[in-house]
C-alpha cells in the first residue's frame, strides 16, 4: 500500500463528444490520506485543509471512517479494522466540493477488499458506488441487491501529458505488504451502472467504466460514461505525488487559492457555456440529499 499522507498537484480533464464536442482542463490538488488518522496540521495551516465527516457519506457520524464502515456494513462487508486510503479534496477556508472521493479498502493483512467511489454533484447530493475484485482479480460492481456485474475488459494504456514525476520532498514511508496479496488495485476497468444525476446534460442511464489504481508516485484515474454503444464523456485525473509538508501545502494553496470553491465555480461556468450552445437540460430525478449545508 502507498504511504500516506501525500498531496497530488493534478490536472483534471473532461472531454465531451456528444451531443456536442467540448473539452475542459483545470489544475487543482488532492489529498491522499488515512481517514482513521487525517493529517494534524500546525494551527496556522488548519484553515487550508480540513477533513470533516459531515462532507462524506450521510455526514452524521463522528468520523469519516465510521461513515465508510457503516456504508460497507450495509453491503455485507466488514473490513475488521483493515487499513483504508482516501483520495479527496479537503475543506479550504471552510468550503469543500468533492466531485469524486475514492476509498481503497483492505483487510487487516493488507489485501485489497474493495473500492468505494463517492460522487458529489452541484445540487448538494452524493452517491457511493461499491466496486469489488472477484477471485480472479477482475473488477466488478456490488449492486444494492448484492448481485455483481463482471468487467473483464483490459485497461487502456494511460496517456499522460504531465511532466515526468519528481522525487517527493521527504522519503515516503512504505507500509508493510502481506506475503501473499491475492488482488491488487491495478489498472483494470471497473464497470458500474450509472445511478446518479451529475451533469444536467446527461440522463441517469448508461454505465461507467472506471480505472482507479491506488496512487503511488503517480495519480492516474479515468472515468468514462458509455451510452448505447457510444462514449460521450471521459474524465481523467493525473498528477504527481508530493510529501504533505507545510511548504508543499502552502505552495499548492498559493497556486490554487480557495481551490474547492474554484472547482465548483468552474463547473457552473462550463455548464452555462454548454447551455448557451443549446444543449437540452435533462430532468433531475429525486435523490436523497446527503450534503451538509454547513
Amino acid at each position: 500500500m502507498t504511504g500516506t499522507p501525500a498531496l497530488y498537484p493534478c490536472t483534471v480533464s473532461h472531454v465531451r463528444t456528444a451531443p456536442t464536442r467540448y473539452a475542459l482542463r483545470h489544475r487543482t490538488y488532492m489529498w491522499l490520506t488515512d481517514p482513521d488518522h487525517p493529517p494534524r496540521l500546525p494551527l496556522p495551516l488548519r484553515p487550508l485543509a480540513g477533513f470533516d465527516p459531515r462532507d462524506h457519506f450521510d455526514g452524521d457520524l463522528p468520523t469519516i471512517r465510521a461513515g465508510l464502515d457503516r456504508f460497507l456494513a450495509g453491503h455485507g462487508i466488514d473490513l475488521r479494522g483493515g487499513p483504508v486510503t482516501m483520495l479527496t479534496h479537503a475543506r479550504v477556508l471552510g468550503h469543500v466540493f468533492n466531485p469524486l472521493t475514492l476509498y481503497w479498502c483492505h483487510d487487516p493483512g493488507g489485501a485489497p477488499r474493495c473500492v468505494v467511489a463517492e460522487v458529489h454533484n452541484t445540487y448538494g447530493e452524493r452517491h457511493c458506488y461499491l466496486l469489488l475484485p472477484d477471485d480472479g482479480g477482475t473488477a466488478r460492481e456490488q449492486r444494492d441487491d448484492h448481485r455483481a456485474v463482471a468487467a473483464d475488459e483490459p485497461a487502456e494504456p494511460a496517456r499522460s501529458s504531465e511532466p515526468p514525476s519528481r522525487r517527493a520532498e521527504a522519503p515516503v514511508r512504505e507500509d508493510r505488504r502481506p506475503e501473499r496479496e491475492p488482488h491488487r488495485f491495478g489498472k483494470r476497468l471497473h464497470r458500474t451502472e450509472k445511478r446518479f444525476y451529475v451533469s444536467p446534460f446527461f440522463p441517469v442511464d448508461g454505465e461507467y467504466r472506471m480505472r482507479l489504481p491506488l496512487p503511488d508516485d503517480r495519480l492516474d484515474l479515468m472515468v468514462r460514461l458509455e451510452r448505447a454503444g457510444t462514449r460521450p464523456f471521459t474524465a481523467t485525473v493525473r498528477g504527481t505525488r508530493r510529501a504533505a509538508t507545510a511548504g508543499t501545502l502552502l505552495r499548492a494553496a498559493l497556486r490554487h487559492p480557495w481551490s474547492t470553491a474554484a472547482v465548483s465555480a468552474a463547473i457552473r461556468v462550463h455548464g452555462i457555456r454548454l447551455y448557451l450552445r443549446g444543449l437540452p437540460v435533462q430532468p433531475r430525478p429525486h435523490h436523497r440529499s446527503q450534503e451538509s449545508d454547513t
